[in-house]
């Protein structure tokens, strides 16, 4: 055996005896790929380890493996006694690569599980990328048969953990197969038991989630009997845009061989059919109470791939040979016949021919249990009208004297079920079409070759439109495509292609004979928001207006979409400088977004914060602070204290204490905030890169221009390669950049720097947008350090005429203009016109700004020195209370 097979061997026996013994065989054979070589010998060394002989005989380093092994097979892995708020309790078991303690939560006293990394597995990169995944899987997930991700952390020796929900068991162990099939349970409870798994299994497919390792001991029952799906471990998400997606290497798919896909197993081909199958298998134990092709007497793992490619025999036929004491004998054959046809369907090897999605399979168990025909039955009369008597049986029999009136009956009824599938089979075309259209984009049009290793999403974009364009004969499905493409465009900063699209989303919808409304004031609400993006803002305010109007006529309704609209409305308004109307309304919304969603709703976070920004606009702090404070509660509750919306609202309230002048306070949260971006999306994600700008900023104004310097550099180089070098995510770089090479003296730097800055928004937002002005307010701050007075004083007019216009002439960037005017006037011995600017922004800013902040006592110094001059004493006077700063004497 040469050493890289030998490596390999090693590799995959270290995976192996990690999992729990009944696990290993089966882990074995899929990690092998076929190699009877490797598998003999890992299979041989496995039993070598089980009987307590020593794989490697060289001496004392065999003896102290043979010891820690021995340890590590009564415990994997013992953490401290004490994980910040929790308290070790119990071992409660190991999966394929964590172990799993009870805990206790000391502040609640709330009991917890967590999972650990086992120590052997956090050495390897492919593991702790795997349990990062599994991490932020489970902590977008939330439905009551999922269990719950609370927290997440790293021990002191870098052993990565998370937290959640720990499930009081019906039964310590009992697999969901067992619980299922208990005595006196009949098959209409076992299906209900079974849907309530499949609800979980769709709601995480809608999430974006395919789990692909659903298996009974998956599968845990609580107290109340309900399950919960758990070990999102080896789940697969829908991959962040322009990142390419890990390609699965036959030789490292772990899985469960007994409940795996066909395509999964061989091809390593991913999709929401691969959970179909999964469940199909576990409906097939539910329903015949052992394996579809496994013996009870057989290991799990043990089963020959190729028989997974045919389908086993009926569950029925099981059922009636084997005769067991929960096997329903009073069950009909026709009853049986539909069993037999929904759980071979659910797990039929041909993916065209199974369930395309878990709705269709639940869609069939409800048509079971409400005794209606089965959508994967063939279309037969004479099967769905026997459906049809043993539903109403009583109704036939007492109407059976009057011919007509049953064939009338009928009739009705085979048109309405006509009716009815004819939308259904609509419905799982356009699915099926919208899922055959994103594997085209991600895969280029070519299958066989596959998506490129970096696929930009400028390039995917371009690729849907092209696709999309060809669906003239599909309009709702390329209504759909159109809103989803221009929606991400808009986030891209192309915002022209956005509005492209939408319109083209809108006038599609509109054209359809039977119009669904709140689809098109969702597409109106969208495009909206591209039309406030653009600077478009009457036209924005018309459009969401019409929407609103339209939602707020239908009784009873959509209130939650209602809610969005009044939220899109008051985000218009606070872009179009409609400051006081934006508050009325995006309060409203936040009423409505509460009564409909309750007060834990992620979108009366996302409402609170836009309410915290327009506060900020009109310059009350106090009740920004509160609305940022409430959001940050809703998101923690809701995500745990370690997600992206946590850091936003945390850099929310540093933005309100900055601009206040604490900045110690803002720097602490911006660090906080900065910590959870790189732990989520990692150090060179563009999310990464704007919190690394904010904390900057919030240095500069503490002289740490080193720190923040080194800071910039790095999320310009990020931003620069991510957008391209002349986008607003660059602009906001630069800003900052500018200022800390005018704090250096670096005045042609810091020109250059903002100069550029003002260009992008220029090109970007139009010349009235405010942006414009904050970068010429920065351009004549380098004037004025460099004595360039009239220069800065003509700059600065123009700031300020431009700030009064767009933001409000008490707007805290507009006093902030006004004191840098009066000092530039000040400077060149202007001393009326300096009193009357320096004034003006001192009587703003003292109103909205911490008294000890430069920029109110730098107002008041200038106002002495101005009615020195000026011989007015009384109100020099007035003034003196502060004494002047270096700065200002040498002014004087």
């Amino acid at each position: 055996m040469d050493g890289q097979l030998w490596l390999n061997v090693v590799d995959i026996f270290h995976a192996a005896v990690e999992r729990p013994e009944e696990e290993r065989a089966e882990f074995v054979i899929a990690a092998c790929d076929g190699s009877e070589e490797i598998r003999t010998q890992v299979l041989a060394m496995l039993d070598e380890d089980r009987r307590g002989v020593s794989w490697l005989r060289d001496g004392v380093a065999a003896a102290v493996d043979r010891a820690f092994e021995d340890m590590r097979h009564s415990l994997p892995f013992v953490p401290p006694e004490r994980i910040g708020l929790y308290e070790r309790q119990e071992f409660l078991g190991r999966g394929g690569m964590g172990a799993v303690w009870k805990a206790l939560r000391i502040d609640t006293g709330q009991p917890m599980a967590i999972k650990f990394l086992l120590p052997r597995d956090r050495l390897s990169e492919m593991w702790r990328r795997r349990f990062a995944d599994e991490i932020s899987t489970l902590a977008r997930l939330r439905h009551p048969y999922i269990v719950s991700f609370h927290d997440a952390g790293v021990l002191d020796d870098e052993t990565p953990f998370f937290v959640m929900d720990y499930v009081e068991e019906y039964v310590r162990g009992m697999r969901f197969t067992a619980y299922s099939r208990l005595p006196g349970r009949s098959i209409d409870e076992r299906l209900r038991l079974f849907r309530s798994v499949c609800e979980a299994v769709l709601y995480a497919h809608l999430q974006g989630v395919i789990h692909r390792d659903l298996k009974p001991s998956n599968i845990l029952i609580a107290k109340d009997g309900t399950p919960r799906i758990v070990d999102f471990g080896i789940a697969r998400r829908l991959q962040d845009a322009g990142e390419a997606a890990d390609a699965t290497s036959p030789s490292l798919r772990v899985m469960s061989l007994d409940y795996a896909a066909p395509e999964w197993k061989y091809e390593g081909q991913v999709g929401v059919c691969t959970d179909v199958y999964s469940l199909g298998v576990i409906l097939y134990e539910v329903l015949a109470g052992r394996h579809p092709f496994r013996q009870q007497t057989q290991p799990q793992g043990f089963t020959p791939g190729e028989k997974s490619d045919r389908l086993p025999e009926k569950p029925s036929a099981i059922v009636l040979r084997e005769r067991s004491a929960d096997s329903q004998p009073g069950l009909s054959r026709w009853a049986w016949r539909d069993l037999d046809k929904l759980c071979l369907t659910a797990m039929h090897p041909d993916v065209r021919q199974r369930y395309a999605s878990v709705e269709s399979l639940i869609r069939d168990i409800d048509h079971y249990l409400n005794s209606e025909p089965l959508d994967a039955q063939p279309r037969m009369l004479r099967y769905r009208m026997g459906k049809f008597v043993r539903r109403r049986r009583r109704a036939v029999l007492a109407s059976a004297a009057t011919l007509l009136l049953v064939l009338s009956m009928a009739a009705l009824f085979t048109w309405r079920l006509a009716r009815e599938r004819n939308v259904a089979v609509a419905e799982a075309a356009r699915v099926l079409y919208i899922q055959n259209f994103m594997n085209n984009l991600l895969q280029g049009g070519d299958q066989d070759a596959g998506p490129e290793a970096n696929l930009p999403v400028t390039a995917m974009l371009d690729r849907g439109m092209q696709q999309a364009a060809a669906l003239r004969g599909e309009p709702l499905i390329q209504s759909d495509i159109y809103q989803t493409l221009g929606t991400i465009s808009q986030k891209l900063g192309r915002l022209s292609q956005a509005e492209s699209l939408l319109q083209k989303a809108l006038s599609d919808r509109e054209s359809l004979k039977d119009q669904d409304p709140a689809g098109i004031a969702a597409t109106q609400i969208a495009l909206g928001l591209v039309y406030a993006d653009e600077e478009k803002t009457q036209a924005a305010e018309q459009l969401v207006r019409r929407s609103l109007d339209e939602l707020r006529s239908r009784a009873p309704g959509d209130a939650s979409l209602q809610g969005e609209a009044e939220l899109a409305l008051g985000t218009v308004m606070v872009t179009a400088g409609e400051q006081s109307q934006a508050l009325g309304e995006l309060a409203q919304a936040v009423k409505t977004i509460e009564a409909a969603d309750g007060p834990q709703s992620p979108v009366l976070a996302r409402a609170l914060g836009k309410l915290a920004d327009a506060q900020i606009y009109a310059g009350d702090y106090d009740a920004a602070d509160a609305f940022n404070r409430r959001a940050l509660a809703i998101d923690r509750a809701v995500y745990g204290e370690t997600y992206p919306h946590v850091a936003e609202d945390l850099g929310n309230l540093a933005q309100t204490q900055e601009t206040r002048g604490y900045y110690a306070q803002a720097e602490q949260l911006e660090r906080e905030a900065l910590a959870i971006m790189e732990k989520w999306y990692g150090p060179d994600h563009p999310e990464t890169a704007r919190k690394l700008t904010t904390l900057a900023s919030t240095l500069i104004y503490e002289k740490k221009n080193d720190e923040a310097d080194n800071l910039l550099r790095r999320a310009l180089a990020i931003q620069q390669r991510v957008y391209g070098p002349q986008h607003p995510h660059v602009a906001y770089v630069l800003n900052s950049m500018g200022a800390v090479a005018l704090g250096e003296k670096k005045f042609s730097e810091a020109e250059k720097d903002n100069l550029r800055v003002a260009e992008i928004y220029r090109q970007s937002y139009g010349d009235g947008d405010y942006r414009v002005g904050v970068a010429l307010g920065n351009l004549a701050s380098v004037y004025q350090a460099e004595k360039r007075y009239p220069e800065c004083e003509r700059m600065l007019l123009d700031v300020v005429d431009r700030f009064t216009r767009a933001l409000g002439a008490g707007n805290i960037q507009t006093g902030m203009a006004q004191v840098r005017l009066g000092r530039t006037l000040l400077y060149e011995k202007k001393y009326t016109a300096a009193a009357k600017y320096s004034l003006a922004g001192y009587e703003s800013l003292s109103k909205q700004m911490n008294p000890g902040s430069g920029w109110v006592q730098g107002a008041r110094h200038d106002l002495v020195i101005d009615y020195a001059e000026l011989r007015e004493p009384d109100r020099e006077k007035q003034f003196e209370a502060v004494s002047a700063a270096p700065h200002i004497q040498a002014a004087r």
